[in-house]
């Protein structure tokens, strides 16, 4: 006999399903047959769960309104600000640092081109020239 929730062979031993690959008793449908539930992630359409790395979506969320004290005082940063505005600073420099390495880059391959093309010039410049004819 076929259990009818999972298809797993039952035999009726004095009355009670017994799973036909073990000796245990019971009458759960758990021990019946493992069912696999699809993953959750897979049920929304994704691989693997969503790291917070896109700041942009969350900043409004994350950028809150300042409550500052009645007397004018600024309320003191939370760890997480103190980390984001840290991040920011480090992102900004490296970003600095990048444009001016692209820069210099630039300025590299334009001189390195202009000393090509000079070196041409001047190897047609030395090569040997044909007699003239007026003699």
């Amino acid at each position: 006999m076929a259990c009818s929730r999972c298809s797993a062979q039952l035999l009726r031993v004095s009355g009670l399903p017994v799973k036909t690959i073990s000796r245990a008793v019971s009458t759960t449908h758990e021990l019946c047959g493992k069912r696999t539930k699809e993953p959750v992630l897979r049920k929304w359409g994704l691989e693997k769960f969503p790291k917070e790395d896109n700041y942009n979506r969350l900043r409004p969320l994350l950028e809150l309104p300042d409550f500052t004290y009645l007397d004018g005082r600024p309320t003191p940063l939370t760890k997480q600000q103190l980390e984001r505005k840290e991040m920011n600073y480090n992102l900004t420099k490296r970003i600095v640092m990048l444009t001016k390495e692209m820069e210099e880059a630039k300025i590299v391959a334009v001189k390195r081109k202009q000393g090509d093309v000079k070196s041409r010039e001047s190897i047609l410049t030395s090569k040997l020239k044909p007699k003239s004819t007026q003699l």
